[in-house]
């Protein structure tokens, strides 16, 4: 149980301030997924056109709100703590479906255990027209998230098995 805890605070530590500079950046729409994997809110991400997608046992999308996708404006898209869970095959599907609808520029943070490597991930990303932006791998996440809330009598396990990469579709 404290993997999960130390690994849903590490991706929200992670996410806020990659989803604060992508608004910066002029990113104004959040793509979202429906599950029970990622249960933490972003506030950053309040004031911005939402929409979400429905993912069905194998990854494929099921659902998306069309109606609320704009696919002429770049998106901000959370995978963290959906990606890390899939299968290398079901992401790969997943990947390819989500680059016909993201507009180049669009953001898209990833997790994924240490059993796919960076090289595994990159010729995935390439393919599928994304290109990587930032990679930390569990000692960084440990080092630059996690180390400031193990002060005193309680301490967290350290992270381990965890890789965070934030990618952007590219034209």
């Amino acid at each position: 149980m404290q993997n999960i805890l130390i690994e849903t605070l590490a991706r929200a530590e992670y996410i806020a301030p990659v989803l604060r500079n992508a608004k910066q950046l002029g990113v104004r729409q959040y793509l979202g997924f429906e599950t029970k994997l990622a249960p933490y809110k972003l506030l950053d991400a309040e004031g911005m056109h939402h929409a979400r997608v429905i993912l069905t046992k194998n990854g494929r999308i099921s659902q998306l709100e069309v109606e609320r996708y704009a696919k002429d404006e770049a998106c901000f898209c959370n995978m963290l703590g959906i990606a890390y869970y899939m299968p290398f095959v079901e992401l790969q599907g997943l990947l390819s479906a989500l680059t016909r609808i993201f507009k180049e520029g669009s953001t898209v943070v990833i997790d994924r255990p240490d059993s796919t490597s960076f090289e595994e991930m990159e010729k995935l990303l390439e393919k599928n027209g994304f290109l990587i932006f930032e990679y930390i791998k569990s000692d960084e996440i440990q080092a630059r998230f996690l180390d400031r809330y193990n002060r005193g009598e309680h301490k967290f396990a350290p992270v381990s098995n965890l890789n965070f990469y934030t990618v952007v579709k590219k034209g």
